[in-house]
């Protein structure tokens, strides 16, 4: 009954019938009158909603009020910003109207988000065309203001993944289409037992080499390529120039091609090789998915960090105790090829702060300190104490910061790594814990073979 209503809410706009019809006999109706309260604000997320009609207004308590953030109408959905960070509610909901709501559970939720790509790719696009919509809002005062340039950051972070999701969700559409007439070309050409070892075994290996390809500069890529393309062109296989760079993946070379076919007849290796091609794609193109989705896990904890500092826990520090549990982090690189050296003053007085923020900003320091040295160098620990601070310095002897890019390390969503690796908000975060939450100084100094990051806290 609600099939063609649901079809047309952009987060099951790209459901086939059948997933329509499964839906549909998932999600329970919840009518509510004028004034009727939806759920509070703290409350535990355990269902998303979607308004079949009527009015609903989103709020959050203030202490001058309750603050309006939204008025949402048919076919906009609610709830689910809970469901995916699996916290609590942000804010309170109220019927403006009489209302109809279609509520699914959590656990119909996630199954939906799993089973479909498409559904994934719509919560991406809600959950980014809320923080636009309400970025207007949080301009209101100068708390809000802030949080509302980290929301439209945020969007714009968002949409790489979303698109990168959406074209890898077309492609692997395309890719599985086409896979299903091989496999079926796959069962005919009558593969005896020892050929289909043979098979599924580079399969597993495919499945493996999909996330990681090999690394290669692009001419010697080519150059194996291009050989692989003779080598299949002279067994007599027509699709030689898609077919190479998956066997360049799997480290194949001309002579292993050749040994390849004498396990099969010319027609059984053609077949073999279309299908082994069209699972490396589809095992890319998930991989894809996965990235994506993984980049937006992360900038959604990265927010919830950030969001989360005001709750944070006011303790006795011991410097020396936080840096020694920093470096726990970094075992494997310690024995990589990083090695520390340690010049502790060891008669500093205890402060008081936020231990475990401080914590994650050394670890990141450290971190960042081993990326920029390509986990080969030598990173210096050194704490002393300067008037009324204790300084901690952590110095790397990579190949250091351009003078042009200093001043921005700390602006939020900033990053000198490649696209994917970082999110540019933890030095940003970093200084927020050092300067605002402690009173302290996040500082950096760098000259080539020379990064220091200074952190200056003080002792009363």
């Amino acid at each position: 009954m609600h099939q063609d209503f649901l079809s047309n809410v952009l987060l099951f706009a790209g459901l086939s019938d059948k997933d329509l019809i499964s839906l549909t006999q998932m999600v329970e109706e919840v009518h509510l009158e004028e004034g009727d309260e939806l759920f509070k604000e703290g409350s535990s997320g355990d269902h998303a909603y979607v308004i079949r009609y009527g009015q609903i207004d989103v709020f959050k308590a203030a202490p001058e009020g309750e603050k309006v953030l939204a008025v949402l109408g048919e076919g906009e959905i609610l709830g689910e910003m809970s469901l995916v960070e699996k916290g609590p509610r942000t804010a309170g909901t109220r019927a403006r109207s009489d209302s109809l709501l279609l509520a699914i559970s959590r656990e119909h939720f996630y199954q939906l988000l799993e089973s479909s790509s498409a559904a994934a790719l719509g919560i991406l696009q809600t959950i980014i065309k809320r923080l636009r919509s309400t970025e207007s809002m949080l301009r209101e005062s100068e708390k809000l203001a802030q949080l509302g340039t980290i929301t439209a950051s945020v969007a714009h972070e968002l949409d790489d993944p979303a698109a990168s999701t959406q074209r890898g969700a077309e492609q692997l559409r395309e890719v599985m289409n086409q896979l299903g007439p091989v496999r079926l070309r796959l069962y005919e050409i009558g593969l005896s037992l020892p050929q289909l070892d043979v098979l599924f075994t580079l399969e597993k290996r495919l499945h493996r080499q999909a996330s990681s390809l090999i690394k290669m500069d692009e001419v010697e890529q080519r150059d194996r390529e291009i050989q692989l393309e003779d080598a299949l062109t002279g067994l007599g296989i027509a699709d030689a120039m898609n077919i190479a760079p998956m066997l360049v993946n799997l480290n194949y070379t001309a002579n292993q091609v050749d040994d390849l076919a004498e396990k099969f007849t010319p027609n059984q290796l053609l077949v073999a090789l279309i299908w082994l091609s069209k699972s490396y794609q589809m095992y890319s193109l998930l991989e894809k998915i996965r990235q994506g989705s993984r980049r937006v896990a992360d900038i959604s904890q990265a927010l919830k960090t950030y969001s989360d500092m005001e709750e944070a826990l006011f303790d006795e520090v011991d410097i020396y105790d936080e840096l020694e549990d920093a470096l726990l982090n970094f075992r494997r690189e310690l024995k990589a090829g990083v090695s520390i050296q340690r010049d502790y003053d060891r008669n500093l007085p205890s402060i008081h702060g936020y231990p475990d923020e401080l914590n994650q900003v050394l670890v990141h320091l450290i971190d960042n300190a081993i990326d920029a040295m390509g986990y080969q160098g030598t990173i210096t620990l050194r704490t002393y104490q300067q008037d009324h601070q204790i300084v901690v310095e952590i110095e790397d002897d990579g190949p250091g910061i351009p003078s042009s890019l200093q001043r921005k390390v700390f602006d939020p969503f900033f990053t000198t790594k490649d696209p994917g690796e970082g999110m540019g908000l933890g030095l940003h975060i970093s200084q927020k814990i050092v300067n605002q939450m402690h009173g302290g100084a996040l500082e950096l100094f760098s000259v080539p073979h020379k990064t220091c990051f200074t952190v200056k806290l003080p002792i009363n």
